[in-house]
């Protein structure tokens, strides 16, 4: 069932644009020490940062976690936002770079179960 414009907009519709200023003004207050503003912030985007994050994984927990550890990272590095560019394109680079990290340390420590090797794959050959 689609949402309806006013429940997803609560009420207060704002094209994209706006909503990234509105944003960039927000991670400035919390440039500031204003972790009010970070929650504002958290409640806006967790949405959208989780539905980006369960596309790399196409997993529930996975993406939760990802999208838990971008907030993270925003709120440790907010000071090295530049508030002249889209809060928007710095929040996705962020995502987007821990989901990659991700997917590079499952990819480096999938296993083969047992029962799916070969055992000749494991006979040496003998020279001399």
């Amino acid at each position: 069932m689609p949402l309806s414009p006013q429940r997803y907009c609560q009420g207060v519709c704002i094209s994209s644009s706006e909503a990234d200023r509105s944003d960039s003004a927000l991670a400035v207050k919390v440039q500031k020490g204003d972790r009010d503003a970070f929650g504002v912030l958290v409640e806006r985007l967790q949405t959208r940062i989780y539905s980006f994050c369960y596309q790399f994984f196409r997993d529930r927990d996975i993406a939760t976690e990802m999208a838990q550890e971008t907030f993270l990272r925003v709120f440790r590095y907010i000071k090295k936002y530049d508030p002249t560019k889209k809060f928007s394109t710095w929040i996705y680079s962020i995502a987007k770079n821990i989901c990659i990290d991700e997917k590079r340390k499952m990819d480096r420590s999938r296993t083969v179960p047992i029962e799916d090797v070969s055992p000749s794959s494991f006979q040496l050959s003998h020279h001399g």
